[in-house]
């Protein structure tokens, strides 16, 4: 290819997108020893290597504090994921995973299927590869107070259920409020 002057003032970038598929145009033309570029002639365009710079080695973060640093790094992009990880409880190193509880399916369902981006990032500040292992916590039930006998055939008579039990001592209050 000839490159033409308007052509020089175009970049790179613009000329690989706008050629069509299968058609490529080269940026480099071969030079023979001693040849420099000439006006209209193109020009090698190499683009400076991004690994030129020395990269700061990251510290090693506790597990007590990699919820923390990952909600923090991920906040940016992943914001539904960083809300949803900042929820989770009980992060600890077990059978060779880290290992983490939530407390509604929900929670458990958008991690696990984020589970891979989680142990990639887990790994840049853990400084250790390991899968992580999502837990859902179980419910503990309710403690129901033992009603009277005769409330409990009050309610199977009537075929309804004791919302609430009050004693009488917070009923006083309330009405003197």
């Amino acid at each position: 290819m000839v490159a033409t002057p308007s052509a020089s003032a175009v970049p790179l970038s613009v000329l690989d997108a706008a050629t069509p598929a299968g058609n490529s145009v080269s940026a480099e033309k071969p030079a023979a020893a001693g040849d420099s570029p000439l006006v209209g002639d193109s020009v090698s365009a190499e683009r400076p290597s991004t690994n030129s710079a020395p990269v700061a080695e990251v510290p090693a973060v506790p597990i007590e504090k990699l919820k923390e640093t990952l909600v923090e790094h991920l906040q940016t992009n992943y914001g539904m994921l960083a809300i949803t990880l900042g929820k989770t409880v009980d992060w600890y190193e077990a059978d060779g995973m880290i290992q983490c509880s939530v407390q509604t399916p929900f929670e458990a369902q958008l991690l696990q299927k984020e589970k891979k981006l989680l142990a990639q990032k887990a790994a840049i500040f853990y400084k250790k590869e390991l899968p992580i292992q999502i837990n859902l916590l179980e419910e503990k039930p309710k403690k129901e107070a033992a009603l009277p006998a005769q409330i409990t055939m009050i309610c199977r008579q009537l075929k309804g259920a004791v919302d609430e039990v009050r004693s009488a001592d917070s009923e006083l209050m309330e009405e003197e409020e």
